[in-house]
């Protein structure tokens, strides 16, 4: 069964943009309806199914408009399925959770795809 999928994203310099295209992409084929848009751009979550939101990882850090995001819409995130990515640049080690929350993080397509997990 095909689902409405909202793929949001806060970049600084476009690599997690480039990330979320790539999995609009794998959805689209899977036969889903799929939005991408930067977070900003996102006014509500309610006519969508499921939700996959990707951030940069700045300074150890979820993007300030990305943890804003979660925090803003978390009432009817509760309600869709919820994917969370993050991309961090290897010049920076991670330390600590990096990321804020999720139920399910996404998968890399040579891990199984996301449309495959969405026809849950």
């Amino acid at each position: 069964m095909s689902k409405k999928v909202l793929v949001a994203y806060a970049t600084k310099m476009g690599a997690t943009a480039t990330i979320a295209g790539a999995i609009g992409a794998e959805l689209r084929a899977a036969g889903h309806q799929v939005d991408v848009h930067e977070i900003g751009a996102v006014l509500a979550v309610s006519e969508y199914d499921a939700v996959i939101l990707g951030s940069a990882i700045y300074q150890s850090r979820w993007r300030p408009e990305a943890v804003h995001f979660l925090r803003e819409h978390e009432r009817q995130l509760r309600t869709r399925q919820v994917w969370l990515f993050q991309r961090a640049d290897r010049s920076q080690p991670a330390r600590g959770p990096a990321c804020p929350a999720g139920r399910r993080t996404a998968r890399r397509p040579d891990q199984g795809t996301a449309g495959q997990d969405l026809r849950r």
